[in-house]
């Protein structure tokens, strides 16, 4: 299992990892359970995960 530090050098979330669910929730300032919405609407590319989170922010 990676060090947290490293998840910011991954490429894709692992939805199987708590950890890194919860590191990528508190990165991103949503739940875990958001977390696992986003990947199962974009899919697992951290980038993905992230253009989504910002856009239903933006739009609600």
């Amino acid at each position: 299992m990676p060090h947290k530090g490293n998840y910011l050098a991954k490429t894709w979330i692992n939805i199987n990892d708590e950890e890194e669910v919860a590191f990528w929730a508190k990165r991103f300032h949503v739940t875990p359970k958001e977390i696992l919405a986003a990947v199962a609407h974009v899919g697992k590319p951290v980038r993905y995960v992230e253009q989504h989170l910002e856009h239903k922010l933006l739009n609600g």
